[in-house]
Order: C-alpha cells, then sequence, then structure tokens
C-alpha cells in the first residue's frame, strides 16, 4: 500500500487525497483483508491509464472549487465520457462508505460532480430499451 501512495505523491496528488486513501486501505483491511491485494492490482492498473489519471488528478485539485465553477461542468462532461467508454455507466455508490460520505460533506464541487453523475446515469437507465 505504501507503495501506491508514494506513486501517488509522485503525480502531485494532494496529501488530503494520500490521507484519504491510507484511510480507506485501512478500512478495507479491517473490514475485508482479501478484498486489498485486489485494491491495490486496481488503482496501479488505474494509474497506467493516462486519461484516468489526468481525471482523478482534476478530482483531487477541484475539492475547493465553487461546485458553480465551470472547470466543473467540463470536469463531470470528462467523467461521464470516461466512464461511459471504459464501465459503460456511471452512478454514486448505493451504499457509500462513511470515508465517502465524509468526502462529500467536505467538497460541495465533488457533491455536486457525483449528484449530477448519479443523475445522468439515471436518465440513461431509464431510456435504454430493455434487453
Amino acid at each position: 500500500m505504501i507503495a501506491v501512495l508514494n506513486r501517488l505523491r509522485g503525480l502531485g496528488v494532494s496529501e488530503r487525497t494520500i490521507r484519504l486513501e491510507r484511510d480507506w486501505s485501512i478500512l478495507l483491511q479491517a473490514s475485508d483483508p482479501d478484498a486489498l491485494p485486489q485494491w491495490i492490482r486496481d488503482k496501479n492498473l488505474g494509474l497506467e491509464d493516462p486519461e484516468k489519471t489526468r481525471l482523478y488528478l482534476a478530482c483531487d485539485q477541484c475539492v475547493g472549487w465553487d461546485p458553480r465553477d465551470p472547470r466543473v461542468d467540463q470536469l463531470i462532461d470528462d467523467l461521464e465520457t470516461w466512464e461511459i467508454e471504459r464501465d459503460g455507466n456511471s452512478s454514486r455508490p448505493e451504499h457509500p462508505t462513511p470515508l465517502f460520505s465524509l468526502v462529500l460533506r467536505e467538497s460541495p464541487a465533488w457533491h455536486r460532480i457525483l449528484d449530477t453523475l448519479a443523475r445522468r446515469a439515471e436518465g440513461r437507465r431509464t431510456t435504454m430499451p430493455d434487453s
């Protein structure tokens, strides 16, 4: 896990986000020790994708932005495009972790981003024809 945190530092991720990642990994280890190695693999794999890394850094930087800042709108569009192209959809987790909930409280910009992505994803799901 320390290697992942150091990798994030090397990319210029803020110490605030480093602490969140560290705290999340501690909670994950305590609640499901078998899941941590997969999370580390997934995190490292994600950092191999230049666009995902760019978006991760943008999300890290936007914490203090005003939620109405035009950069937030652009970031929402970029995140949605990336998620649709790679994951097929975008949305907020159904049962956010306490740490995730804390992040939302701390950043109105993140809150707006995640709410907007969830609304857009729901809109896509309701307009998709049944398979």
